[in-house]
């Protein structure tokens, strides 16, 4: 259970990739001011001023938990059938 949500099986957790993009200098190298961050791979849009905030890691979680806040193209509110399967290829 997770902050209250049962997860059984657990389902998989996001790949969150936060780093910055540089032109080939290395100066300030020990400093990283993020600029890009990519979900399962694929960059995402965050308003201007907004902060990817990372909360302190428990390792008794099985993930780490990061909010984001991003523009999205597209979003999805629906029920999905408890017992039918979606796999990763498919989408939801």
């Amino acid at each position: 259970m997770i902050d209250g949500f049962a997860m059984e099986p657990y389902p998989d957790g996001a790949d969150i990739e936060i780093f910055e993009r540089r032109n080939g200098t290395t100066e300030g190298a020990n400093v990283v001011t993020p600029n890009e961050i990519r979900i399962n791979g694929v960059g995402v849009l965050m308003p201007a001023g907004r902060a990817i905030v990372i909360d302190p890691i428990d390792f008794d979680h099985p993930a780490a938990i990061v909010t984001v806040t991003m523009y999205a193209s597209r979003v999805r509110i629906h029920q999905h059938p408890e017992n039918d399967v979606v796999t990763k290829d498919e989408p939801s």
